[in-house]
């Protein structure tokens, strides 16, 4: 899905029940962060699906019921590009190369290619998708170019399809639903702002009202809507605002800085947004907001108004995690990392660098020996643990030729507790015991200022 992407109103977020099944859940390093499936190779959207929650991985659509216990609902081919969800309706489109494919079905599967088109090439515009309630609405296309939008939107309702053409001389750039109700953005042909924001009645494709000048990040606007109408959405001033039919005007949001396209969610009455990339948020229509967890980067989450669904970040993996409405703001632990030996590898052909991480780690390490070296990703999932890095021949000649060589690597790790956007990294060096007789020759020195 879109990422959705002190109180909002004290009896709404204080008397919320938690989940069926919340209570066998795990918390993350004892905090209140309720750990509900790990996912190594990562997360990449999550969303509610009624009392179902969804996460998409690299690999796979997964399911996660009152059980507790985690499913594969789809295998994905491609990596999921966006993905949304009613109780009763799944919409997640997936991408391959140039090809770019939608399929739909219920929570408990099985989803089925409801729409596909292939591109040029892999460099795909985004396409306008949404849910409300059984119908899907969307405007897939693998259209060249960098001015994404469609002229006119397809709406399925289980095997029948019909369409919605937008005004003439204007294309459908972004698209959010809830039962019967459905709200579009559109631009003038040539343009990518303003954005006109229309909430309409989907059966009938008739605009209760429209609202001029939304804004996001280029042609994406930044708008979700509920089944009453009511509308939420960045206007022309920084915090966000909201309309109904029956305030069919932007009514400001205090304290609610306008989040970047997409990351935004709204149930009941009450909204969740990320700030500045920095913390996610909720809150109710008035302006009571409070933060319930501090990520930095890269943050996928859902709000159905009462819990909030969001891919955490642990030292080693990505997990599927749950905040209640009444929960302390959560931050992620801090992974340090230390070098504890680089060694050479009875092959000849590689370097063992060992670390040290008391809850397991992961990011990127760079290796240089001599006058050659290497880069790697890499995962520790233990304490501890040793990452192989492939030698390049000039640095195994050098290996034969000289009684030590010089290293020296760097090691950039994921910090939750900052939100994994930021890595930082450290940095070691020493040498590495040669075969030859040589010394090393030392290095040249600096140049001269001018």
């Amino acid at each position: 899905m879109r990422a959705r992407g002190q109180f909002a109103i004290a009896v709404v977020l204080a008397t919320c029940a938690a989940p069926a099944g919340a209570g066998a859940a795990t918390p993350a390093s004892g905090s209140p962060l309720h750990r509900l499936a790990t996912a190594p190779g990562g997360i990449a959207a999550v969303a509610y699906a009624g009392p179902m929650r969804l996460y998409a991985t690299p690999s796979a659509l997964m399911r996660v019921g009152p059980s507790g216990r985690a499913r594969q609902l789809l295998r994905l081919h491609g990596g999921p590009i966006q993905l949304e969800a009613s109780p009763t309706t799944v919409a997640l489109t997936e991408q391959r190369g140039s090809r770019m494919t939608l399929l739909v079905g219920p929570p408990t599967g099985p989803l089925r290619v409801i729409a596909h088109c292939r591109g040029r090439s892999a460099e795909i515009p985004y396409s306008p998708l949404a849910v409300a309630g059984r119908l899907v609405a969307d405007a897939l296309t693998c259209a060249h170019g960098s001015s994404p939008g469609a002229t006119r939107i397809r709406i399925h309702d289980g095997h029948t399809v019909r369409t919605l053409a937008a005004e003439p001389g204007r294309r459908f750039t972004w698209l959010a639903g809830a039962p019967g109700v459905l709200a579009t953005g559109s631009v003038a042909k040539g343009t990518e702002e303003p954005v006109r924001l229309e909430v309409r009645d989907i059966d009938t494709g008739a605009v209760r009202y429209a609202i001029e000048g939304v804004t996001g990040a280029g042609v994406d606007p930044t708008f979700v809507v509920d089944k009453r109408g009511t509308a939420v959405f960045c206007p022309s001033f920084r915090s966000l605002a909201w309309a109904s039919p029956a305030e069919p005007r932007a009514h400001r949001i205090p304290h609610s800085d306008c989040p970047y396209v997409g990351e935004l969610a709204f149930a009941h009455g009450t909204i969740a947004f990320w700030e500045h990339h920095e913390r996610i948020r909720v809150g109710d229509l008035a302006g009571h907001v409070r933060t319930l967890m501090h990520p930095a980067d890269g943050q996928a989450f859902d709000w159905d108004g009462r819990r909030l669904l969001v891919r955490g970040l642990d030292c080693a993996n990505d997990f599927l995690g749950e905040l209640g409405p009444g929960a302390q703001s959560y931050r992620g632990p801090s992974c340090d990392v230390h070098v504890a030996a680089v060694t050479r590898e009875s092959d000849d052909r590689s370097v063992a660098v060992r670390l040290d991480c008391p809850q397991g780690c992961r990011g990127d390490l760079e290796l240089g020996v001599g006058a050659g070296g290497g880069d790697v990703s890499y995962r520790v999932s233990g304490p501890g643990g040793t990452v192989h890095v492939a030698l390049e021949d000039r640095v195994r000649r050098e290996l034969s030729r000289y009684r030590s060589v010089p290293w020296h690597v760097t090691v950039s790790y994921v910090n939750p507790s900052n939100g994994g956007g930021l890595m930082p990294s450290i940095e070691a060096g020493g040498a590495l015991p040669g075969d030859g007789s040589l010394a090393y020759p030392p290095p040249p020195p600096p140049a001269p200022e001018t």
